[in-house]
């Protein structure tokens, strides 16, 4: 039997592609499981799919316009199926995803591809679709409803990037969220990293994102997160301006939660903020860290802290004793990460 055709092949893979409005084009990202990062759709992609799926795609990924019908392509009945991504407050169509199939056989399952939009002017808002909910399984307690939307909108807990991005990749994201927020750029941001899904094994994404200048003076960052069979090199705009350092950019994206900065060497304490102290956690001008945790788990945490600064950049203990500004005792999660030097940041999550 000889093998099928490199078309024939191809048929029944999704093609994914994102907007690329600077250039009026779309970009070829992935077909099935091979990657193409922004490359010309019409150069790359099988004659058979280009031919169906091509203009389909197009207007899709900058009118919005899905599609799903029956063609005849090369003398034979075929569903071309194609699906658009848009920004979940904005509606602004940032990518899209096809794929044709005979019309007896079913779709194949959908690709993991969701849609984030941060809004930027005095104060910072990120928000969400329903698919990338879903990408990170995420649980109502990590996630809000935004109200009063024609969609469905979601804005993640602050959080999310702590607690669902892998340790190793945290800064990553942490530095292009702070150049992001400094103003427009030009050119299109592409970043894999991993992310641990409540309850699923770990999966690989990558963002591609651009920014823009709104008709209200704010700054919009408007990106597409798909899974990836495994992380790749960052492309990154060289008109990104140099990001803020570590701290800065975990202070900024998470306003409300407790953090706190000490060195690991002496547990003096660098910072507080006040969220620390909102939280009704003592303060640390005052006590020293090890003060507020049950004396059983002094050594695990002496232990942490005295750890190469090499190992481990983000640590957790979990089901900590911790006392409260009021006396009273109360049970969290202590994340301590490390931020270069003999700096570490102290967050703490209620259990």
């Amino acid at each position: 039997m000889n093998p099928p055709k490199r078309e024939d092949v191809m048929t029944h893979h999704w093609v994914i592609v994102d907007t690329d409005p600077e250039h009026s084009t779309i970009r070829l990202l992935q077909v099935g499981d091979t990657r193409y990062p922004g490359k010309s759709v019409r150069k790359n992609l099988p004659k058979h799919l280009r031919y169906a799926l091509h203009q389909h795609l197009e207007n899709a990924a900058f009118k919005g316009q899905g599609f799903d019908d029956v063609e005849v392509i090369e003398g034979t009945r075929q569903r071309v199926y194609v699906e658009p991504v848009c920004s979940p407050y904005s509606g602004v169509p940032v990518g899209a995803y096809g794929t044709v199939v005979p019309v007896e056989e079913r779709l194949p399952a959908k690709p993991h591809v969701g849609a984030l939009e941060w809004r930027i002017s005095d104060h910072r808002e990120i928000y969400w679709d329903e698919s990338l909910v879903a990408l990170y399984s995420m649980h109502e307690a990590h996630m809000e409803r935004v109200p009063g939307t024609n969609r469905a909108v979601y804005r993640p807990s602050p959080e999310w990037l702590i607690g669902f991005v892998d340790a190793a990749d945290q800064d990553k994201l942490q530095r292009l969220i702070d150049a992001a927020a400094q103003g427009p750029f030009r050119g299109i941001v592409t970043v894999s990293y991993t992310i641990h899904p409540s309850g699923l094994p770990s999966r690989v994404v990558e963002l591609t994102a651009r920014n823009t200048r709104g008709t209200d003076g704010t700054t919009v960052f408007l990106g597409m997160v798909r899974e990836v069979p495994e992380q790749f090199a960052p492309i990154i705009p060289e008109a990104l301006p140099t990001p803020a350092d570590q701290a800065t950019a975990l202070i900024e994206l998470m306003p409300d939660v407790p953090l706190t900065q000490i060195r690991a060497d002496t547990g003096e304490l660098v910072q507080s903020f006040p969220s620390w102290e909102d939280a009704g956690l003592p303060s640390l001008h005052e006590h020293d860290v090890r003060d507020l945790i049950d004396p059983s788990r002094h050594g695990e945490l002496d232990q942490i802290l005295g750890s190469a600064e090499t190992e481990r950049p983000v640590t957790v203990m979990h089901d900590v004793p911790l006392r409260c500004a009021a006396g009273e005792q109360i049970t969290v999660d202590l994340w301590l990460k490390r931020l270069g030097g003999q700096y570490v940041m102290i967050r703490v999550a209620r259990v």
